[in-house]
């Protein structure tokens, strides 16, 4: 059932914006209707904080009129994801003239702020940007309030920027509110843990200040282990892995300073840390000074270091080894993961980013456990992802018969702004992931004047102090530009004498600036004066520290795409000979933008396809030479041992897929995700087993027989053999077929002289048992059994499914 109604949507168009007269009936009829309008909003906005921000706040209006009593356009809530967050930014739901929309929004900031002027440059358009989704009204009507929740939450995890990022770029974030923890955020570990739920900064900002200010001294540094990322103890300046003498950890809710048993110490020591910091730093203070001699024996006094000295997280574990090797050396540059439906290909590419993207990351989620964490890995690995993502490493497109070259690599693309239309290139998915990936290839310190998002950063944070403009001198000093408006990826300017307008491109500005590129005559004199501006702008005498990190391009369903017309004369470049910085690396020039081009070494590229599908023989040839292809078969053997009502998982899963392999082949067999739900069932608290039996039934009729009827072309018999409903055919069995068949001839059913030339005179017709009648085949786990099972099939006598339990001998 629909959660809004066109009606609504009608009402606020008609009254939007109209002047709001409480005495007229018709006027009051509206506000009854808009404020009726409101409760839904909310209702909306309460269960999406609840669901996503649980340590949240929400604010709602309520009222459909503003202060200049005229209706509103359109009706919002706010969600604030913490109670600390600012409250100049939070995320927006709102229902409008034009459908639904959810975005991350600045609140109450007027057009000439300063943080208001730098949202706008990070949101970009409105209808193009990251952190906005539309929902239009058609799509809108059909979604129930669970649904329209699910929409909002997705989106959400999909946008460019997390609200604590966004809230850092805008200058929204109060750095200094808790310096201590600032100085420790180093690493992604640290960065997950404090926006752990329950952590009360306020009380681990002062404990990490008794602890650098206590004696003995410590140094604090990161490991990547959400679960306790930051250690104190010894570290040197190396990538050694440091001596802990202790750890922060949060457990139910509750942030603890932990003492382990090492060292010869009697026992572990753990103190919980409470709202009275007096008394958390009395304790600290009194266990510190306990241990003294354990610390100073054993090595375990530092410096007094911060996170910071020691840049990128280095060390896995405290006292064990790092592996050796490039970040992703264990990872393939390019790989496909093929197979048959249901053999988890998304479920292991979800592993396979992560540990490509941040090795270090991975290796820690995968070896690392810790009593207090309550996450699973696979729980690690999918918030790895999200974060990963979220921080713009890890990227997903999806291959379909329309897709091309100009939306993966480059191409033109239309804009309208007043009345001039004009026409722009535009970055596909791979090459605005290649450029990203290239400026972050090696670890490198430059020159604050040398590095380009320096520079560009330096001057949109110029731009945005000015309102008329920034004046410019040409190289040779004798004429000026004026830079009135930056939009997207344009610079816009005129001369300072006659009228004519002008405009750079900033992705050509970046290229020139890196000297791959060069431009002659024309603009060139004014992109010149742009960059001598830019680096006037930063400072000569910093630096900027870049570090190497991967980046991973997933490709769903990559065999679906013509390969030849997305990738191009690209095909070349991704091999890994060819990459940039390999021995062999190769350059080509882009065709639209006529600028050179090469692929990272430190990109890679994961593709998953369904065998089923298409054939894996139908790939291009050039695609399948240059990737490795991991194949990703059924796995009977998870189930093995686990029996549902007597039926016995692995043995189901794996006869149906001997038969299917035989009347098919091993590329369209049953994945054993199909069974997954059956197990979590059977894996549950309450109820498990007939919860269990449920899921399987629903399994089979919703998704195996569909499943085999598209496999087959609903050739019935085959479907038949699949589910050994053509061993049942005995009087005694026949209550455990799930397709029936039945022969008629063909006189019976037309008549006499039907006139149908057929090498037989019968038919045979097949139907499907009834899913909902008492006593149906599926409600019998004895025909599921005799799926695989020639005992049962022999001795039909000793079969009963009174009550649904199975009697029979095999399953005692």
């Amino acid at each position: 059932m629909s959660f809004f109604n066109k009606q609504q949507f009608d009402l606020l168009k008609t009254w939007a914006k109209q002047k709001y007269h409480k005495n007229d009936v018709d006027h009051q009829s509206a506000y009854k209707g808009l404020a009726n309008i409101y409760r839904l909003v909310e209702q909306w906005t309460d269960s999406l904080q609840t669901q996503v921000f649980p340590n949240g706040r929400i604010d709602i209006r309520k009222s459909p009129v503003n202060q200049a009593q005229k209706f509103e356009s359109y009706m919002w809530g706010k969600i604030y994801p913490s109670t600390n967050s600012p409250k100049a930014l939070a995320y927006t739901v709102g229902f409008n003239t034009e459908g639904l929309n959810i975005k991350i929004d600045t609140v109450s900031l007027k057009g000439n702020d300063e943080k208001r002027k730098r949202y706008l440059e990070v949101r970009g358009e409105f209808t193009s940007s990251g952190i906005v989704s539309q929902l239009p009204i058609n799509d809108a009507l059909a979604l129930s309030l669970e649904q329209i929740v699910e929409w909002s939450t997705s989106q959400i995890k999909g946008f460019q920027f997390t609200y604590e990022q966004l809230a850092k770029k805008i200058g929204l974030s109060d750095s200094n509110e808790f310096p201590y923890i600032e100085k420790c955020n180093t690493s992604i570990a640290f960065e997950k843990f404090i926006n752990k739920k329950g952590l009360n900064k306020k009380i681990f900002d002062d404990a990490i200040r008794v602890i650098h200010e206590a004696e003995p001294r410590f140094d604090l540094y990161n490991i990547n282990q959400e679960s306790s990322p930051l250690r104190f103890g010894s570290k040197d300046n190396t990538k050694k892995p440091g001596k802990v003498a202790g750890m922060f950890v949060i457990e139910k809710g509750q942030l603890n300073l932990y003492f382990t048993k090492r060292y010869d110490r009697e026992e572990a020591k753990k103190i919980p840390l409470n709202l009275d910091l007096k008394s958390n730093e009395a304790l600290i203070n009194e266990v510190l000074k306990g241990q003294l001699a354990t610390f100073q024996e054993n090595g375990l006094c530092g410096d007094s270091r911060w996170p910071t000295f020691y840049g990128e997280v280095e060390s896995i574990s405290d006292d064990g080894n790092k592996d050796g090797g490039p970040l992703g050396a264990h990872s393939p540059l390019n790989q496909i993961l093929y197979g048959p439906p249901g053999t988890g290909k998304t479920y292991h590419c979800i592993e396979a980013a992560v540990k490509a993207a941040d090795p270090l990351l991975h290796k820690s989620i995968v070896d690392n456990t810790v009593e207090s964490d309550d996450l699973t890995v696979r729980e690690k690995l999918e918030n790895a992802y999200k974060l990963l993502v979220a921080k713009g490493q890890i990227r997903f497109v999806t291959f379909h018969q329309s897709y091309g070259y100009e939306e993966f690599v480059i191409g033109l693309t239309a804009r309208t702004k007043g009345k001039q239309l004009t026409y722009f290139e535009k970055d596909g998915v791979f090459k605005e992931i290649c450029d990203e990936a290239k400026t972050y290839r090696e670890t490198i310190t430059v020159k604050s004047s040398e590095s380009f998002i320096t520079c560009w950063q330096a001057f949109v944070e110029k731009f945005s102090e000015v309102e008329t403009g920034i004046e410019i001198q040409t190289v040779s000093g004798k004429s000026s530009i004026n830079v009135y408006d930056i939009d997207n990826d344009v610079i816009r300017f005129d001369k300072k004498i006659g009228t004519s307008v002008h405009s750079l491109n900033v992705k050509t500005l970046k290229a020139i600036f890196d000297k791959k590129r060069v431009i002659k005559g024309g603009l060139e004199p004014y992109y010149a004066a742009m960059i001598k501006y830019i680096k006037s702008l930063a400072d000569d005498n910093s630096n900027t520290h870049i570090e190497r990190k991967n980046y991973v391009l997933i490709i769903d369903e990559i065999n679906r795409g013509n390969i030849s017309k997305i990738f191009g004369e690209l095909i070349t470049l991704i091999e890994p000979s060819k990459r940039l910085g390999a021995k062999d690396e190769l350059e080509v020039i882009l065709p639209n933008s006529e600028e050179p081009f090469s692929v990272p070494d430190n990109l890679y590229l994961i593709g998953t396809m369904n065998t089923a599908d298409r054939s894996l023989a139908m790939m291009d040839t050039a695609l399948r030479r240059r990737f490795d292809f991991i194949e990703m078969m059924p796995q009977p053997e998870l189930f093995k041992g686990k029996e549902v009502k007597g039926i016995d998982l692995e043995l189901l899963l794996k006869t149906m897929n001997k038969r299917i392999e035989v009347l098919y082949d091993r590329e369209h067999t049953l994945g054993h995700a199909f069974l997954i739900p059956v197990l979590d069932a059977f894996n549950s608290d309450d109820n498990a087993e007939e919860k269990a039996f449920t899921e399987l039934k629903n399994t089979f009729k919703n998704k195996i027989i569909p499943l085999l009827e598209e496999y087959f072309f609903e050739d019935w018999n085959k479907i038949r053999l699949v589910l050994g409903d053509n061993r049942k055919e005995k009087s005694e069995l026949e209550q455990y077929i799930f397709v029936k068949s039945k022969n008629e001839k063909y006189t019976d059913i037309f008549g006499e002289n039907h006139g149908l030339e057929t090498y037989e005179d019968t038919k045979t017709t097949y139907t499907l048992a009834d899913f909902n009648v008492q006593g149906s085949v599926w409600n019998k786990p004895t025909a599921y059994q005799t799926i695989y099972d020639d005992t049962l099939l022999k001795s039909p006598a000793n079969t009963s499914d009174d009550a649904g339990e199975v009697t029979s001998s095999s399953a005692q």
